[in-house]
């Protein structure tokens, strides 16, 4: 297998020499699917940092072919349960009659109340600043993680498009690891590996 390496599809992103812009195009068509896939599986194996999709293996598979539209990024498949929503909205507006009044109660209050409920407001806003940033940073960190998992994807994804009649043994495995090496991708072939085999996997529910 070529280990020249060269540049198609995204940039800054490492490619085999036999990479072409049939195989760019090919992974561009189903990417955004897959990563909804890959999102609704790290909820399904509890991960803290996951969005639920609501999405299923029939869901993707809708979306790779075109027959079904794909969300927006954190947008869910299939909306929530109506009955749920319409008790929780009712819930939350009990939620805020009960906060008004409280309001009016502690409006009534004397001068140190009043000081005392500004130190509170002061660090709910603080705590508030604070989760923030530790959202962004999380958003951040999965960002980064996506575009390193979709470069191991996507190599996986052009590999089965290239080779269609190979199947995934111990000699192809040792081949896409010496090419894999040579492209100097960040990380270890260990790492990258369970990506680049769920790629060459993707690819045969995409033909």
């Amino acid at each position: 297998m070529d280990q020249q390496s060269s540049q198609h599809g995204s940039s800054n992103v490492r490619t085999p020499g036999w990479w072409n812009e049939g195989h760019a195009s090919a992974w561009d068509r189903v990417k955004d699917a897959f990563r909804r896939d890959w999102e609704q599986t790290r909820v399904d194996f509890a991960s803290k940092n996951a969005r639920n999709l609501n999405q299923g293996v029939s869901d993707t598979l809708k979306q790779v072919f075109g027959t079904a539209h794909i969300p927006p990024p954190g947008t869910k498949t299939h909306p929530s349960d109506p009955e749920k929503a319409v008790k929780e909205a009712d819930a939350a507006r009990e939620r805020m009659i009960q906060t008004a009044e409280d309001a009016e109660k502690r409006m009534s209050q004397a001068t140190t109340a009043i000081a005392d409920a500004s130190r509170t407001a002061a660090t709910d806003i603080a705590k508030e600043r604070t989760e923030v940033a530790e959202a962004a940073t999380k958003r951040d960190d999965a960002a980064a993680r996506w575009r390193q998992v979709e470069a191991e994807a996507r190599y996986g994804f052009a590999v089965r498009t290239q080779r269609p009649n190979d199947v995934w043994n111990d000699a192809l495995e040792a081949s896409l690891r010496t090419e894999w090496i040579a492209l100097n991708h960040p990380g270890t072939w260990e790492d990258a590996r369970p990506a680049i085999r769920r790629g060459w996997e993707y690819a045969n529910r995409a033909r």
